[in-house]
C-alpha cells in the first residue's frame, strides 16, 4: 500500500474526529444550562435553623421542549450540615433534602410546581416565573440550635441538582450522554452562627 494513501486516510479520519467534536461543542454550547446557588442565608427562629436559599436555574433547549411536552422534572435540594474539626474531616451532623417538582400542564397552560409534603403545588403563566419560584428556599428545617455543640464551628453544604433518573426510562440514556441534562450547582457552602 502506498505511504500517501495511508496518511491521506489518517488525515481524513483526523479531519471527521475534529469535525465531530465541533459539532458536539456547538450543540451543547447552543442552550446554555445551569443552576447557580446566587445565596444562602441561616436564619434564627424559634430555636431552629433555617435555611433560605436562591438558585438561577436555567434550561437547556432540550431540556425545555421536554417539559413543554408534558415531562415532569424533579430536582433535588440536599442541605449537609457539617462540624469542622481541626485535624480531620469535617463530621457531617444532618442531612436535609428537598425534593420539588416542574411540570407543563397543557390544558390550562401552566408550568406547575409542586413540593413534597406539606407544600401546595403553584401554577405560573411563564417558564421564568415557575423557574424562579422553583430556586426559591424559605425557611426550610435545618436543625434545633439545643442540639448543636457551643464553641464548635459549624457550616453547610447546599447542592441542587436535576434528578435524571426521575425521567421516563426512554429519556434517562439521552439525558446522561447530553451535557443540557447535567444541571447541578456542586456543593455551595454557606457559614452558620451557633
Amino acid at each position: 500500500m502506498p505511504v500517501c494513501a495511508r496518511s491521506e486516510r489518517t488525515s481524513r479520519r483526523g479531519r471527521s474526529l475534529a469535525l465531530l467534536a465541533l459539532l458536539v461543542l456547538l450543540a451543547s454550547a447552543g442552550a446554555r444550562a445551569d443552576i447557580t446557588l446566587r445565596s444562602a442565608r441561616v436564619v434564627q427562629e424559634q430555636g431552629r435553623y433555617l435555611l433560605d436559599a436562591r438558585l438561577d436555574i436555567e434550561l437547556g433547549r432540550d431540556v425545555r421542549e421536554a417539559l413543554d411536552s408534558g415531562v415532569p422534572l424533579t430536582f433535588h435540594t440536599t442541605v449537609r450540615l457539617q462540624r469542622s474539626r481541626r485535624w480531620a474531616w469535617s463530621v457531617t451532623v444532618t442531612r436535609t433534602s428537598l425534593r420539588r417538582v416542574i411540570q407543563y400542564h397543557a390544558l390550562t397552560r401552566q408550568y406547575l410546581v409542586a413540593g413534597l409534603p406539606g407544600e401546595d403545588t403553584d401554577g405560573f403563566p411563564t417558564l421564568e416565573a415557575a423557574l424562579n419560584r422553583l430556586g426559591r428556599i424559605d425557611h426550610l428545617p435545618i436543625i434545633e440550635q439545643k442540639l448543636l455543640r457551643p464553641g464548635e464551628d459549624y457550616y453547610l453544604e447546599v447542592r441542587t441538582r436535576l434528578d435524571i433518573e426521575a425521567l421516563p426510562a426512554p429519556m434517562r440514556l439521552v439525558a446522561w450522554l447530553s451535557p443540557q441534562w447535567w444541571l447541578d450547582c456542586g456543593w455551595q457552602r454557606a457559614e452558620l452562627q451557633p
